[in-house]
């Protein structure tokens, strides 16, 4: 990916190119719009702040430590949905999987999706 490298070609003023920049992992051969960990992730945290009632949740999610494949025994608690949802965009482009649009996409994409099914299959019971 070379969205830090190419900055200076962007037409953004804010961004500026760092040549040396390599991305975190491998980007990897899958489609890079919209970024599908963003729509997974961003409609699992809507369906949280539903079942929960509350956009503030505490939420703890075991990730990889040390960066060591299979070794969860890291964890991170989410106290709001935006948290979840900002973090799991931030990973994608500090890993240079995806470029931020296109986590932000996944995240709009993720809205209208879960609350699309939340009002029409997850209906309370009388």
């Amino acid at each position: 990916m070379m969205a830090i490298r190419n900055a200076d070609i962007d037409g953004n003023p804010a961004t500026t190119p760092d040549p040396s920049w390599t991305p975190l992992l491998v980007t990897p051969n899958h489609p890079e719009y919209p970024g599908a960990h963003p729509c997974g992730t961003g409609a699992q945290a809507e369906v949280y702040a539903a079942a929960l009632g509350t956009r503030h949740i505490a939420v703890k999610i075991h990730g990889s430590a040390g960066g060591t494949p299979n070794n969860w025994a890291a964890t991170e608690t989410f106290k709001h949905v935006s948290d979840l949802q900002r973090q799991i965009v931030d990973a994608r482009v500090w890993a240079g999987l995806h470029y931020r649009g296109s986590g932000d996409a996944g995240l709009v994409l993720a809205r209208k999706v879960s609350h699309w099914a939340l009002r029409r299959y997850f209906q309370p019971v009388s």
